[in-house]
């Protein structure tokens, strides 16, 4: 009798687990993101990408700074993803000014431009992330869920320019290459 009562206790404490986690996961916000990228197909991609995640909602996208801030007022989202080179208000501008809306908010910088002052620029305003474009779809994925538990992401490629900066030593450095085989 005793081993039924410790049998029915343990199946209690397993059922009130599972429904303990199961509100947990069903209460679970999706993150919110907010795509800036002037290119429409890139940005189209980004989106479908992202799609592929049950916990991402786009919120929406914007092709220039401008619209970029203007929608961060209105959709407070938790997370942009911005070029630097976009038109009306360059992302550098535009990162400042999402700063200034909201300091919580998430950016992450997805450009092409990797050069120190520009990257240490960005930084300085307060990115979460930095990517290049030749990052991977789960390198985007990645930066988005390092940054919303309170971490920053950057692609090796601009973890290196950021030690030489860091270091003041060029070409010792080494970053190990990604097997980009592994995100397949």
């Amino acid at each position: 009798q005793n081993y039924q009562r410790e049998q029915v206790s343990l199946l209690n404490y397993l059922l009130i687990r599972m429904k303990l986690k199961f509100l947990e996961v069903y209460r679970m916000e999706k993150v919110r993101i907010l795509l800036v990228e002037d290119h429409h197909i890139v940005r189209q991609g980004i989106r479908q990408l992202l799609k592929l995640h049950d916990n991402y909602d786009i919120v929406g996208d914007a092709g220039d700074g401008a619209s970029a801030i203007e929608k961060t007022k209105r959709l407070l989202p938790d997370v942009v993803v911005l070029d630097i080179s976009i038109p009306k208000i360059n992302g550098i501008e535009t990162a400042k000014q999402i700063r200034s809306i909201d300091p919580d908010i998430k950016i992450i910088v997805l450009t092409m431009y990797e050069a120190k002052e520009i990257i240490t620029r960005m930084l300085d305003i307060g990115v979460s992330a930095y990517l290049n474009k030749e990052s991977t779809d789960t390198d985007l994925v990645a930066a988005i869920e390092a940054t919303m538990s309170g971490q920053m992401f950057f692609s090796p490629s601009v973890s290196k320019v950021m030690a030489e900066k860091l270091t003041n030593r060029t070409g010792d450095i080494c970053v190990p290459e990604v097997n980009k085989e592994t995100y397949d």
